[in-house]
């Protein structure tokens, strides 16, 4: 895996971590970088200093969980 997806992947696994918290997870040098290039490319969003994954791809749900209209 890439260390882009790396990232990816903590952020997924952690939502509302802040950039230091994902940094201490990832095994990457550059969380702070790769974070900024993830959230231009609308894979995460920040708010308030915390990430989020932005479901989409391999992150998409297959199903969800509320009724449908």
């Amino acid at each position: 895996m890439n260390r882009y997806r790396s990232v990816l992947h903590v952020v997924a696994e952690n939502p509302g971590a802040t950039a230091d918290e994902i940094g201490l997870t990832a095994t990457v040098d550059d969380t702070k970088e790769l974070l900024q290039q993830a959230t231009a490319e609308d894979d995460v969003v920040c708010v308030d200093d915390c990430y989020w994954i932005v479901r989409k791809g391999e992150f998409a749900y297959d199903t969800y969980d509320h009724p449908e209209p």
